[in-house]
């Protein structure tokens, strides 16, 4: 369990990393 909560907790941060660099190319691209 606790290796399957570990695995969970990094997809949840590799979405979230995901998001933030979304959001920064999109800046980029509107900015252009």
């Amino acid at each position: 369990k606790l290796i399957t909560d570990e695995h969970s907790g990094r997809i949840l941060v590799d979405k979230l990393l995901a998001n933030e660099e979304n959001k920064k190319m999109e800046k980029l691209f509107t900015s252009l």
